[in-house]
C-alpha cells in the first residue's frame, strides 16, 4: 500500500507527457480536463490526507490514459476517462473529510513545507510523510474512530514536522557559516587559529539557541550567524600566516613590519606622526581620538546639511509662490539658464577640438546640433582610398576628438571633386569613406553601432573646381558627429 500511496510521485511527470501527447494527436476535451483535474489534485494534500482513494484514483488516470493513446474515441477510453475524473473527485472528497480532524497536523505539514524541509530535513520529513499517510489511511478505512488515539498518533507526527522545520530554518540559516567553519577546519585553523575559531564556534551555538527560541522573528539568530561565518573567515586569514611563521616563510619581524607598514599609512591617513619610541599604544588612542573627532564634525556638517535643505525647501516653496503670481516667468528664467548652460558646455568642447588641431589638420563647424570635423588634412593619393602614415597620425587626434562626445553617432562622409567621370567618383568617395570607418572601428576601437559612411562623390563641393586650391579642399573627409541629447534639457528645447 505505501508504494501505491507514493507511485504518482514518481509516474506524474511520465502521465503528465503521455496526456499531452495525447491531447495533441486528439485534442479530445475530455482528455486535456483529466489532465488538468489530476494535475491539480496531484499538487495539493490530497494524495497525503486519502491516501487509498487517491492510489485508485491514479490507477484509473493510468488506464485511461492508455486507452486514449490506443483509441480516443472508443467508449472503452470515454468509459475510462469518467472513472478516472469520478476517482478523482472521490479522492478530493475522502481528503475533505479527513482534513478537519488532522487540522493542526496539516497546517504544521504545510510550515514545514514552506521552510523547504523536504530538501534541507530530507529524512525527518519522509518519516512524517510516512507516519502521516499511514494515520489518514487508518482514519480513511475507519480504524481510527477513537479520537485521544488519533490525537495522540497526531500529535507524534507533528513533533517530527515541527522538528523537521526547524532543522530545515537552521541548515538554510547557517549554510554560509558552515561552509566558513568546513575551511577553516581544513586549514587547521582550530589549532592554529583557535581562539577566533571558537568565537566562531560560540556563534554558531548562540544562533542555533536563538533561532529554537523563536524561529519566526529570527533577525537575532541570523546576525549571529553572519558573526559566526566572520569568525571562522578570519581564522582562516590568521590560519595562513601563522602556517608563513610556522613554516619559516615569514619571520616574527618580518610578520610584525608588515603589519607596521598598514598601521602607518592608516597614521598617515589621519595626518598623525607615529612615535617609534611611544609605539603604538600611544598612536592607537590618538587615532581613536581623532576618528571620534571627525565622527563628531560629520555629525555637526549632516546636522548644517539638512539645516540647509530645509532651508532650501522653504525658498523653493517661496519661489514655487512668487512663480504662480509672475505666470509662469520664473519656469521661463529656469528655461533660459539651462539653454545658457547647454551653450557654455557646447562652446567649451569645441574649443576643446580646436585645441587639439592645427588649421591645416582640420576644421570646425557647426550646423545645429551636429559637429562637423573637417580633415583637411586627410589627403588620399590620386585614385586611391588607401590611408599614408601622415593619415594615421591625424586620426590620432580624431580620436581625442571624438571622447569629447561619448556616445555620439558618427557619419564618414567621402568626397572628390569633379575630374573625371561621375560614377568613379561616387564609388572613389564611398571607399575611402569606408576605409576610414574600418579603421575607427579596428584600430580606434569606436563600437560599430556609433558609426556609418557615406560617399557623395562631386556633388558637394564647397570651392569652386576651376583651380587646384579649390579641388584640393573639395576631395575631403567630413566626420559629421551627433552628440547625445543633453539630458538637463527638455526634449522641446533639444
Amino acid at each position: 500500500m505505501q508504494n501505491l500511496i507514493y507511485r504518482h510521485y514518481l509516474l506524474l511527470p511520465l502521465l503528465l507527457l503521455l496526456a499531452g501527447f495525447a491531447s495533441a494527436q486528439t485534442g479530445n476535451p475530455a482528455t486535456t480536463g483529466l489532465e488538468t483535474d489530476y494535475t491539480n489534485v496531484a499538487e495539493s494534500d490530497v494524495p497525503i490526507l486519502a491516501p487509498r482513494a487517491w492510489a485508485t484514483a491514479t490507477s484509473s488516470f493510468e488506464r485511461a490514459l492508455k486507452a486514449t493513446i490506443k483509441d480516443p474515441i472508443a467508449e472503452r477510453s470515454i468509459t475510462s476517462i469518467n472513472t478516472a475524473l469520478t476517482n478523482i473527485a472521490n479522492a478530493q472528497n475522502s481528503a475533505d473529510q479527513v482534513r478537519p480532524l488532522l487540522a493542526n497536523l496539516v497546517q504544521k505539514r504545510a510550515m514545514a513545507s514552506a521552510a523547504n524541509s523536504p530538501s534541507l530535513a530530507a529524512k525527518l520529513w519522509k518519516d512524517a510523510e510516512k507516519q502521516f499517510s499511514r494515520l489518514a489511511g487508518n482514519i480513511e478505512r475507519g480504524r481510527l474512530s477513537d479520537q485521544s488515539a488519533r490525537q495522540e498518533r497526531s500529535d507524534s507526527i507533528f513533533a517530527i514536522y515541527d522538528q523537521a522545520e526547524l532543522e530545515a530554518l537552521t541548515n538554510a540559516m547557517l549554510i554560509r557559516a558552515r561552509g566558513a567553519y568546513a575551511l577553516a577546519l581544513y586549514g587547521d585553523a582550530d589549532k592554529l587559529a583557535n581562539i577566533t575559531f571558537r568565537r566562531g564556534e560560540g556563534s554558531m551555538q548562540a544562533s542555533i539557541i536563538a533561532l529554537q527560541q523563536n524561529r519566526y522573528d529570527n533577525s537575532n539568530a541570523q546576525a549571529l550567524a553572519d558573526e559566526a561565518e566572520k569568525e571562522f573567515k578570519h581564522a582562516t586569514q590568521l590560519t595562513l600566516v601563522a602556517q608563513q611563521l610556522k613554516s619559516k616563510q615569514l619571520t616574527p619581524e618580518q610578520f610584525l613590519l608588515l603589519w607596521e607598514s598598514r598601521l602607518l599609512q592608516i597614521n598617515a591617513a589621519a595626518n598623525l606622526d607615529y612615535d617609534a619610541l611611544a609605539g603604538w599604544d600611544a598612536t592607537t588612542d590618538e587615532l581613536v581620538v581623532y576618528i571620534g573627532d571627525t565622527n563628531n564634525s560629520m555629525a555637526n556638517l549632516q546636522a548644517l546639511l539638512s539645516e540647509a535643505r530645509s532651508y532650501m525647501a522653504s525658498l523653493e516653496e517661496e519661489l514655487r509662490i512668487a512663480d504662480d503670481r509672475l505666470g509662469g516667468t520664473l519656469a521661463e528664467r529656469d528655461e533660459l539658464i539651462l539653454i545658457q548652460e547647454q551653450q557654455a558646455r557646447s562652446r567649451e568642447r569645441l574649443m576643446q577640438l580646436e585645441q587639439l588641431f592645427e588649421p591645416i589638420e582640420a576644421s570646425i563647424l557647426q550646423e545645429r546640433r551636429n559637429i562637423i570635423l573637417r580633415l583637411t588634412g586627410l589627403q588620399f593619393a590620386s585614385g586611391s582610398s588607401t590611408l599614408d602614415s601622415n593619415a594615421i597620425d591625424l586620426l590620432a587626434k580624431v580620436k581625442m576628438a571624438l571622447n569629447v562626445y561619448p556616445d555620439s553617432a558618427i557619419l564618414v562622409e567621402g568626397h572628390t571633386d569633379a575630374s573625371g567621370p561621375a560614377e568613379l567618383n561616387a564609388r572613389l568617395s564611398e571607399e575611402r569613406a569606408n576605409t576610414v570607418m574600418r579603421y575607427m572601428m579596428s584600430d580606434m576601437k569606436i563600437e560599430a553601432r556609433r558609426l556609418n559612411a557615406a560617399g557623395f562623390g562631386s556633388n558637394r563641393p564647397i570651392a569652386l573646381n576651376t583651380s587646384p586650391t579649390g579641388r584640393a579642399k573639395n576631395r575631403r573627409i567630413d566626420l559629421i558627429i551627433t552628440p547625445v541629447p543633453d539630458k538637463e534639457l527638455p526634449a522641446r528645447l533639444q
